[in-house]
């Protein structure tokens, strides 16, 4: 399952504000975010690349920035986004007694994962026009 925002031209710090929904998500999937120039004929541009371990984000959401991988020699851009605590989360059952209870939570397999791609800052990117999109994508661990 994956989702796009859409294309916007001409700039190296685009802003999307897109709002997306991943749906089957299951504990332990990564969240895999691509930054591309969309180029029409050929092969995208890889701008960039982050994968975020649902432990930073299952149990409470995460909103900030993360740096972007494979940017390119002296680049050194960064991915805005939002995650929200998936709505169908309910705590683990308590632990037996004399048993330590873990900070953890639990997601119902196929849960809906919300989560809003903001804006990229600090691309680089050689060819002129930009086209810049970004995509999100659950994987399997």
């Amino acid at each position: 399952q994956s989702f796009k925002t859409k294309v916007l031209r001409n700039t190296l710090n685009p802003i999307w504000n897109h709002r997306g929904e991943l749906s089957g998500f299951e504990a332990g999937d990564t969240l895999e975010f691509k930054v591309f120039d969309k180029d029409f004929g050929k092969k995208d541009d890889l701008l960039g690349e982050v994968t975020l371990s649902s432990d930073v984000f299952l149990k409470d959401g995460f909103s900030g920035e993360v740096p972007l991988a494979n940017a390119g020699k002296d680049a050194l851009p960064f991915l805005r986004i939002r995650v929200e605590a998936p709505l169908g989360q309910s705590p683990l059952p308590l632990p037996a007694a004399g048993q330590v209870q873990e900070e953890d939570t639990y997601v119902e397999p196929g849960t809906d994962m919300p989560v809003v791609m903001e804006a990229t800052v600090g691309l680089a990117c050689p060819q002129r026009p930009q086209r810049m999109l970004c995509c999100c994508s659950a994987a399997r661990s």
